[in-house]
Protein backbone atom coordinates (compact mmCIF):
# COMPACT_ATOMS: atom_id res chain seq x y z
CA UNK A 1 0.00 0.00 0.00
CA UNK A 2 1.34 3.44 -0.90
CA UNK A 3 2.10 6.11 1.71
CA UNK A 4 -0.47 8.52 0.12
CA UNK A 5 -3.27 6.20 1.18
CA UNK A 6 -2.48 6.86 4.85
CA UNK A 7 -3.89 10.42 4.80
CA UNK A 8 -6.82 9.01 6.80
CA UNK A 9 -7.03 6.73 9.78
CA UNK A 10 -6.87 3.10 8.66
CA UNK A 11 -9.42 2.09 11.33
CA UNK A 12 -12.16 4.73 11.35
CA UNK A 13 -11.38 6.71 8.20
CA UNK A 14 -11.07 10.06 9.94
CA UNK A 15 -8.61 12.57 8.52
CA UNK A 16 -5.19 12.29 10.06
CA UNK A 17 -3.80 15.13 12.12
CA UNK A 18 -0.26 15.87 13.19
CA UNK A 19 -0.61 13.79 16.32
CA UNK A 20 0.53 10.21 16.76
CA UNK A 21 -2.96 8.90 17.50
CA UNK A 22 -6.39 9.39 15.95
CA UNK A 23 -8.55 12.04 17.62
CA UNK A 24 -11.71 10.13 16.80
CA UNK A 25 -10.98 6.48 17.67
CA UNK A 26 -7.70 6.84 19.54
CA UNK A 27 -5.75 4.26 17.51
CA UNK A 28 -2.03 4.83 17.08
CA UNK A 29 -1.49 5.52 13.37
CA UNK A 30 2.02 3.97 13.07
CA UNK A 31 1.04 0.61 14.61
CA UNK A 32 -2.23 0.38 12.68
CA UNK A 33 -0.53 1.22 9.38
CA UNK A 34 2.23 -1.36 10.08
CA UNK A 35 -0.39 -4.08 10.54
CA UNK A 36 -2.09 -3.08 7.30
CA UNK A 37 1.20 -3.12 5.37
CA UNK A 38 2.13 -6.55 6.80
CA UNK A 39 -1.23 -7.96 5.79
CA UNK A 40 -0.81 -6.53 2.31
CA UNK A 41 2.63 -8.21 1.95
CA UNK A 42 1.23 -11.57 3.10
CA UNK A 43 -1.60 -11.24 0.61
CA UNK A 44 0.81 -10.44 -2.23
CA UNK A 45 3.04 -13.38 -1.21
CA UNK A 46 0.06 -15.78 -1.15
CA UNK A 47 -1.04 -14.50 -4.54
CA UNK A 48 2.45 -15.13 -5.95
CA UNK A 49 2.41 -18.64 -4.51
CA UNK A 50 -0.98 -19.33 -6.08
CA UNK A 51 0.20 -18.09 -9.46
CA UNK A 52 3.36 -20.25 -9.27
CA UNK A 53 1.32 -23.32 -8.31
CA UNK A 54 -1.07 -22.65 -11.19
CA UNK A 55 1.88 -22.28 -13.58
CA UNK A 56 3.46 -25.55 -12.42
CA UNK A 57 0.11 -27.32 -12.65
CA UNK A 58 -0.23 -25.99 -16.18
CA UNK A 59 3.19 -27.44 -17.12
CA UNK A 60 2.61 -30.82 -15.42
CA UNK A 61 2.58 -33.85 -17.69
CA UNK A 62 -0.78 -35.63 -17.25
CA UNK A 63 -0.27 -39.27 -16.18
CA UNK A 64 -3.64 -40.39 -17.62
CA UNK A 65 -5.65 -38.71 -20.37
CA UNK A 66 -9.08 -39.46 -21.82
CA UNK A 67 -10.66 -38.67 -25.17
CA UNK A 68 -13.23 -39.89 -27.70
CA UNK A 69 -11.67 -41.50 -30.78
CA UNK A 70 -12.93 -42.47 -34.25
CA UNK A 71 -10.79 -44.97 -36.15
CA UNK A 72 -10.36 -45.34 -39.92
CA UNK A 73 -13.47 -47.58 -40.13
CA UNK A 74 -15.68 -44.99 -38.45
CA UNK A 75 -15.92 -46.88 -35.12
CA UNK A 76 -16.17 -44.52 -32.16
CA UNK A 77 -14.94 -45.32 -28.65
CA UNK A 78 -13.87 -43.62 -25.44
CA UNK A 79 -10.23 -44.20 -24.50
CA UNK A 80 -8.09 -43.66 -21.41
CA UNK A 81 -4.33 -43.61 -22.07
CA UNK A 82 -1.72 -44.05 -19.34
CA UNK A 83 1.72 -42.36 -19.62
CA UNK A 84 0.94 -40.72 -22.99
CA UNK A 85 3.59 -39.37 -25.36
CA UNK A 86 3.30 -37.67 -28.73
CA UNK A 87 5.48 -37.74 -31.83
CA UNK A 88 5.42 -36.35 -35.36
CA UNK A 89 5.48 -38.93 -38.15
CA UNK A 90 5.02 -38.16 -41.88
CA UNK A 91 3.71 -34.64 -41.08
CA UNK A 92 1.01 -36.03 -38.74
CA UNK A 93 0.85 -36.00 -34.95
CA UNK A 94 0.33 -39.27 -33.06
CA UNK A 95 -0.34 -40.06 -29.40
CA UNK A 96 1.06 -43.31 -28.01
CA UNK A 97 0.55 -44.94 -24.62
CA UNK A 98 -0.97 -47.85 -22.70
CA UNK A 99 -4.70 -47.98 -23.48
CA UNK A 100 -6.63 -48.89 -20.32
CA UNK A 101 -9.66 -49.77 -22.46
CA UNK A 102 -7.83 -52.31 -24.67
CA UNK A 103 -5.23 -53.24 -22.02
CA UNK A 104 -2.27 -52.89 -24.42
CA UNK A 105 -0.10 -50.23 -26.02
CA UNK A 106 -1.84 -48.29 -28.80
CA UNK A 107 -1.11 -45.44 -31.21
CA UNK A 108 -3.74 -42.82 -32.15
CA UNK A 109 -3.83 -40.16 -34.85
CA UNK A 110 -4.41 -36.74 -33.31
CA UNK A 111 -6.73 -35.55 -36.09
CA UNK A 112 -9.13 -38.44 -35.35
CA UNK A 113 -9.66 -37.43 -31.71
CA UNK A 114 -13.20 -36.18 -31.19
CA UNK A 115 -13.54 -33.17 -28.88
CA UNK A 116 -11.05 -32.27 -26.16
CA UNK A 117 -8.32 -34.20 -24.41
CA UNK A 118 -9.02 -34.37 -20.66
CA UNK A 119 -6.58 -34.79 -17.78
CA UNK A 120 -8.25 -37.59 -15.78
CA UNK A 121 -6.63 -36.51 -12.50
CA UNK A 122 -7.79 -32.86 -12.60
CA UNK A 123 -10.75 -33.18 -14.98
CA UNK A 124 -9.62 -30.18 -17.05
CA UNK A 125 -9.27 -30.02 -20.83
CA UNK A 126 -5.63 -29.77 -21.89
CA UNK A 127 -3.80 -28.83 -25.07
CA UNK A 128 -1.64 -31.30 -26.96
CA UNK A 129 1.45 -29.34 -25.85
CA UNK A 130 0.94 -30.69 -22.31
CA UNK A 131 1.73 -34.20 -23.57
CA UNK A 132 5.47 -34.96 -23.66
CA UNK A 133 6.95 -34.89 -27.18
CA UNK A 134 9.49 -37.55 -28.20
CA UNK A 135 11.23 -38.59 -31.39
CA UNK A 136 9.37 -41.07 -33.61
CA UNK A 137 10.11 -44.64 -32.46
CA UNK A 138 12.71 -46.30 -34.69
CA UNK A 139 11.22 -49.76 -34.12
CA UNK A 140 7.85 -49.10 -35.76
CA UNK A 141 7.10 -52.35 -37.61
CA UNK A 142 4.40 -50.68 -39.74
CA UNK A 143 3.36 -47.24 -40.83
CA UNK A 144 0.98 -45.89 -38.13
CA UNK A 145 -1.02 -44.22 -40.88
CA UNK A 146 -2.12 -47.68 -42.01
CA UNK A 147 -3.93 -48.37 -38.68
CA UNK A 148 -1.46 -51.01 -37.64
CA UNK A 149 -3.59 -51.94 -34.63
CA UNK A 150 -6.75 -52.87 -36.54
CA UNK A 151 -5.57 -56.46 -37.05
CA UNK A 152 -5.68 -56.93 -33.28
CA UNK A 153 -9.41 -56.15 -33.07
CA UNK A 154 -12.29 -58.64 -33.15
CA UNK A 155 -16.04 -58.14 -32.95
CA UNK A 156 -17.91 -58.85 -29.73
CA UNK A 157 -20.41 -61.71 -30.36
CA UNK A 158 -23.10 -59.83 -28.37
CA UNK A 159 -22.83 -56.08 -29.04
CA UNK A 160 -20.78 -56.40 -32.28
CA UNK A 161 -18.39 -53.65 -31.15
CA UNK A 162 -14.65 -53.90 -31.94
CA UNK A 163 -12.60 -55.10 -28.99
CA UNK A 164 -9.05 -56.29 -28.45
CA UNK A 165 -8.17 -59.82 -29.51
CA UNK A 166 -6.42 -60.29 -26.13
CA UNK A 167 -9.43 -59.14 -24.05
CA UNK A 168 -10.95 -61.70 -21.67
CA UNK A 169 -14.36 -59.98 -21.80
CA UNK A 170 -16.02 -57.14 -23.70
CA UNK A 171 -15.44 -53.81 -21.88
CA UNK A 172 -18.77 -52.49 -23.24
CA UNK A 173 -21.30 -55.25 -22.52
CA UNK A 174 -19.27 -57.59 -20.29
CA UNK A 175 -19.64 -60.64 -22.56
CA UNK A 176 -16.89 -63.20 -21.91
CA UNK A 177 -14.80 -63.90 -25.00
CA UNK A 178 -14.18 -67.55 -25.82
CA UNK A 179 -10.78 -68.08 -27.37
CA UNK A 180 -10.28 -71.08 -29.61
CA UNK A 181 -6.99 -72.90 -29.67
CA UNK A 182 -6.07 -73.11 -33.37
CA UNK A 183 -3.53 -75.90 -32.94
CA UNK A 184 -3.95 -78.81 -30.51
CA UNK A 185 -1.03 -79.50 -28.28
CA UNK A 186 1.06 -82.47 -29.26
CA UNK A 187 1.77 -85.17 -26.67
CA UNK A 188 5.41 -84.03 -26.58
CA UNK A 189 4.53 -80.41 -25.71
CA UNK A 190 4.64 -81.00 -21.94
CA UNK A 191 7.13 -78.71 -20.19
CA UNK A 192 10.51 -80.26 -19.75
CA UNK A 193 12.77 -79.71 -16.84
CA UNK A 194 15.50 -77.27 -17.94
CA UNK A 195 19.07 -78.44 -17.95
CA UNK A 196 21.62 -76.71 -15.77
CA UNK A 197 24.71 -74.91 -17.05
CA UNK A 198 26.85 -77.98 -16.38
CA UNK A 199 24.48 -80.19 -18.39
CA UNK A 200 24.53 -77.88 -21.39
CA UNK A 201 28.33 -77.62 -21.22
CA UNK A 202 28.66 -81.43 -21.21
CA UNK A 203 26.32 -81.74 -24.21
CA UNK A 204 28.16 -78.98 -26.11
CA UNK A 205 31.65 -80.44 -25.68
CA UNK A 206 30.43 -83.98 -26.34
CA UNK A 207 28.92 -82.78 -29.64
CA UNK A 208 32.17 -81.02 -30.58
CA UNK A 209 34.08 -84.25 -29.80
CA UNK A 210 31.74 -86.31 -32.01
CA UNK A 211 32.02 -83.82 -34.87
CA UNK A 212 35.82 -83.90 -34.67
CA UNK A 213 35.85 -87.70 -34.57
CA UNK A 214 33.50 -87.99 -37.57
CA UNK A 215 35.66 -85.56 -39.50
CA UNK A 216 38.74 -87.62 -38.59
CA UNK A 217 37.11 -90.82 -39.89
CA UNK A 218 36.05 -89.11 -43.11
CA UNK A 219 39.60 -87.94 -43.70
CA UNK A 220 40.95 -91.50 -43.74
CA UNK A 221 40.95 -93.57 -46.91
CA UNK A 222 38.29 -96.19 -47.39
CA UNK A 223 39.55 -99.73 -46.95
CA UNK A 224 40.06 -101.66 -50.27
CA UNK A 225 40.04 -105.46 -50.78
CA UNK A 226 43.50 -107.09 -50.31
CA UNK A 227 45.49 -108.04 -53.37
CA UNK A 228 46.54 -111.71 -54.04
CA UNK A 229 50.03 -110.90 -52.76
CA UNK A 230 48.55 -109.47 -49.56
CA UNK A 231 46.33 -112.54 -49.11
CA UNK A 232 49.39 -114.73 -49.57
CA UNK A 233 51.27 -112.67 -47.00
CA UNK A 234 48.47 -113.19 -44.48
CA UNK A 235 48.60 -116.98 -44.78
CA UNK A 236 50.64 -118.84 -42.06
CA UNK A 237 53.94 -120.33 -43.04
CA UNK A 238 57.59 -119.46 -43.35
CA UNK A 239 57.14 -118.17 -46.92
CA UNK A 240 55.07 -115.19 -45.76
CA UNK A 241 56.88 -112.01 -46.79
CA UNK A 242 57.13 -109.06 -44.47
CA UNK A 243 54.22 -106.67 -44.98
CA UNK A 244 55.10 -103.43 -46.68
CA UNK A 245 54.45 -100.18 -44.84
CA UNK A 246 51.52 -98.39 -46.41
CA UNK A 247 51.57 -94.64 -46.90
CA UNK A 248 49.22 -92.85 -44.50
CA UNK A 249 47.72 -89.40 -44.81
CA UNK A 250 47.22 -87.07 -41.84
CA UNK A 251 43.53 -86.69 -40.94
CA UNK A 252 41.76 -83.44 -41.71
CA UNK A 253 41.07 -81.32 -38.65
CA UNK A 254 38.47 -78.62 -38.03
CA UNK A 255 39.22 -75.54 -35.92
CA UNK A 256 37.50 -74.99 -32.59
CA UNK A 257 35.53 -71.91 -33.64
CA UNK A 258 33.94 -73.66 -36.65
CA UNK A 259 33.04 -76.73 -34.62
CA UNK A 260 31.62 -74.47 -31.89
CA UNK A 261 29.34 -72.72 -34.42
CA UNK A 262 28.18 -76.09 -35.79
CA UNK A 263 27.45 -77.38 -32.29
CA UNK A 264 25.70 -74.15 -31.27
CA UNK A 265 23.41 -74.28 -34.32
CA UNK A 266 22.78 -77.95 -33.65
CA UNK A 267 21.73 -77.37 -30.05
CA UNK A 268 19.88 -74.07 -30.43
CA UNK A 269 19.01 -74.02 -34.12
CA UNK A 270 15.37 -73.37 -33.33
CA UNK A 271 16.06 -70.20 -31.34
CA UNK A 272 19.30 -68.80 -32.75
CA UNK A 273 21.59 -68.80 -35.78
CA UNK A 274 25.37 -68.46 -35.39
CA UNK A 275 27.91 -67.75 -38.12
CA UNK A 276 31.59 -66.77 -38.48
CA UNK A 277 32.97 -64.05 -40.72
CA UNK A 278 36.40 -62.62 -41.35
CA UNK A 279 39.78 -64.26 -41.77
CA UNK A 280 42.34 -63.01 -39.23
CA UNK A 281 40.10 -61.16 -36.73
CA UNK A 282 36.95 -63.23 -36.98
CA UNK A 283 33.48 -62.15 -35.81
CA UNK A 284 31.03 -64.54 -34.14
CA UNK A 285 27.55 -63.23 -35.05
CA UNK A 286 24.36 -64.41 -33.32
CA UNK A 287 20.82 -63.81 -34.65
CA UNK A 288 17.58 -64.72 -32.85
CA UNK A 289 14.48 -66.28 -34.42
CA UNK A 290 10.78 -65.75 -33.84
CA UNK A 291 10.89 -68.68 -31.38
CA UNK A 292 13.52 -67.10 -29.13
CA UNK A 293 12.58 -66.40 -25.51
CA UNK A 294 14.60 -64.47 -22.97
CA UNK A 295 15.76 -67.68 -21.29
CA UNK A 296 17.04 -68.99 -24.65
CA UNK A 297 19.09 -65.84 -25.24
CA UNK A 298 20.59 -66.08 -21.74
CA UNK A 299 21.60 -69.72 -22.31
CA UNK A 300 23.16 -69.03 -25.73
CA UNK A 301 25.17 -66.05 -24.45
CA UNK A 302 26.26 -68.13 -21.44
CA UNK A 303 27.52 -70.89 -23.78
CA UNK A 304 29.51 -68.30 -25.74
CA UNK A 305 30.89 -66.84 -22.51
CA UNK A 306 32.08 -70.27 -21.31
CA UNK A 307 34.04 -70.79 -24.55
CA UNK A 308 35.21 -67.17 -24.90
CA UNK A 309 38.90 -67.86 -24.20
CA UNK A 310 39.14 -70.79 -26.65
CA UNK A 311 37.30 -68.83 -29.34
CA UNK A 312 39.66 -65.87 -28.87
CA UNK A 313 42.70 -68.16 -29.11
CA UNK A 314 41.24 -69.54 -32.34
CA UNK A 315 41.15 -66.06 -33.93
CA UNK A 316 37.65 -64.88 -32.94
CA UNK A 317 37.98 -61.32 -31.66
CA UNK A 318 34.47 -59.85 -31.95
CA UNK A 319 31.14 -61.08 -30.58
CA UNK A 320 28.01 -59.56 -32.23
CA UNK A 321 24.41 -60.09 -31.03
CA UNK A 322 21.07 -58.17 -31.20
CA UNK A 323 20.21 -55.63 -28.51
CA UNK A 324 16.84 -54.38 -27.20
CA UNK A 325 16.87 -51.37 -29.58
CA UNK A 326 16.77 -53.58 -32.68
CA UNK A 327 20.43 -53.06 -33.68
CA UNK A 328 23.56 -55.02 -32.76
CA UNK A 329 26.01 -54.85 -29.86
CA UNK A 330 29.62 -55.70 -30.71
CA UNK A 331 32.10 -56.70 -27.98
CA UNK A 332 35.84 -56.59 -28.66
CA UNK A 333 37.25 -59.50 -26.65
CA UNK A 334 40.77 -58.07 -26.94
CA UNK A 335 40.08 -54.63 -25.46
CA UNK A 336 36.78 -55.31 -23.67
CA UNK A 337 35.08 -52.39 -25.44
CA UNK A 338 31.34 -52.61 -26.21
CA UNK A 339 29.83 -50.67 -29.12
CA UNK A 340 26.60 -50.58 -31.12
CA UNK A 341 26.30 -50.66 -34.90
CA UNK A 342 23.28 -49.35 -36.85
CA UNK A 343 22.61 -52.61 -38.71
CA UNK A 344 19.01 -53.71 -38.12
CA UNK A 345 18.39 -57.08 -36.48
CA UNK A 346 15.58 -59.28 -37.81
CA UNK A 347 14.43 -60.37 -34.35
CA UNK A 348 15.11 -58.68 -31.02
CA UNK A 349 13.54 -58.22 -27.59
CA UNK A 350 11.43 -55.03 -27.09
CA UNK A 351 11.13 -53.01 -23.85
Amino acid sequence: MLEESFTHCVKCGAEKNEGADCLKCGVIHEKAERVVLQGKKEQEKQQAWDEEEKRQRGNRRPPVIAFDYEDARGNKSSRQIKNPIRFLYAQLWYINGFCLTRQEARTFRFDRIQGSIVDVETGEAIAMDRIMEVDPPDNLSDDPREENTSSKLISCPTCKKPISRNAESCPLCGERIRKENPLPKSPDSSPRKPLGCMGWAVILFFTIYLLGKCDHNNGQKTATPPTPQERLALQPGPQRPAPTKQETHPPRTIDFSSSFVIALNGLYGNVCHAELSGFFSKTLKIDWTNNTKKIHAIKVIAEVGDSKNKLYQDGVRYFQFPNDAGTYNVIDWKTGEKNSIPDRAVYYFKD
